[in-house]
Order: structure tokens, then C-alpha cells, then sequence
């Protein structure tokens, strides 16, 4: 049973921690896949369209690996390793904690996080580079699939969340509260 103070956690991670994916992040949606040269015009409808299916694409990696860390904290619960649990289950929520010390005073890194992100998203670039946004809503929803993998401070503070949700399905409805 997921309690509601990681599901209001999540929330709160993702709605305080919004300025922060904007800077980080909002060129990247912008631009992603955009061939050189000048940019054509692109009717608001369309740009719109990209932009929510490159957020869904985002949010479906998102979702799968929370669904993927509520399975294996349900498989550790039914292990009844219920006091090993609780002090990981703890750790998570001080790391949540940190996580959002960090971005409100800008004094905690979590360098050693983004850096392993880092190199596994270097392993998906050849993929990005190979989707454009002339590929339709279909291929801008790939990129956001890829662009779920990059190193972000934010989702890591949220996985440990629902690594103790309790099960799959537990796990993901945590990174739909904080998506």
C-alpha cells in the first residue's frame, strides 16, 4: 500500500523542481533532432503537438523505470525484509529531501549521479541524432523516450521513492505525480 506522503513528495518534487526542468531541459525540447539551417516557421498547432508527445515520450521511460523499481521493492517486500526496508525506505525520503535542498539553496551536488546518467545517454545519442522532428508526432515521441535517459537529478531523487512503493503499478503512479 503506497502511502500518500510519496505520492504528495512526488508531486511536490515536480511541481517545485518545474523552473528548474525549463532551464535545463527547455532547449533540448526546442531544438532536439532540428536539422542545421534556418528554422521554418511551424504552425502553433503542430509545435504544440511535438512538444506533448516529446513530454509523453519522457514520461513513458519515466514511468517504466518507477514501474521497474516498484516491482523489485514489492519482490523485497514479499522477501519480508520489512527492517531493511524501513532504513532504505527512509533513505529515500532524506535523498528526496536533499534533492530538494539542493535546487532551493544550490549547495549539494549530485555530480556522481548525473555523471553515470551521463555516459549511459552517451550510448543513446546516435539513436537522437538519427531522429528528426520532420518524422512526425511518432518520432518526436521517440526522442522523448531517449530523452527520458538523460541524467537528471530530479528523477533520480524520485526513484528511491518507488522502489518502496510496493509494486509495479504503485511505483508508477509515483512518477506520474511527479510528472
Amino acid at each position: 500500500f503506497l502511502p500518500q506522503s510519496a505520492l504528495i513528495g512526488a508531486f511536490l518534487a515536480g511541481l517545485l523542481g518545474g523552473v528548474h526542468c525549463l532551464a535545463m531541459c527547455g532547449g533540448w525540447v526546442a531544438l532536439a533532432g532540428r536539422p542545421p539551417g534556418p528554422v521554418p516557421l511551424v504552425p502553433a498547432g503542430t509545435l504544440r503537438a511535438g512538444l506533448a508527445a516529446s513530454h509523453a515520450g519522457r514520461m513513458t521511460t519515466c514511468v517504466v523505470l518507477c514501474a521497474l523499481f516498484g516491482a523489485a521493492g514489492g519482490a523485497a517486500l514479499a522477501a519480508s525484509l520489512a527492517p531493511l526496508q524501513r532504513g532504505l525506505y527512509v533513505a529515500a525520503n532524506l535523498l528526496l529531501l536533499l534533492l530538494g535542498a539542493s535546487i532551493a539553496l544550490r549547495g549539494i551536488e549530485f555530480a556522481p549521479l548525473e555523471r553515470a546518467g551521463l555516459a549511459a545517454f552517451r550510448r543513446l545519442l546516435p539513436a537522437v541524432k538519427r531522429l528528426a522532428p520532420e518524422r512526425g508526432i511518432g518520432g518526436r515521441y521517440v526522442l522523448g523516450i531517449v530523452w527520458g535517459f538523460t541524467p537528471c537529478a530530479l528523477v533520480y531523487g524520485v526513484l528511491p521513492v518507488a522502489l518502496f512503493a510496493g509494486s509495479a503499478g504503485e511505483g508508477a503512479l509515483v512518477m506520474l505525480a511527479f510528472g
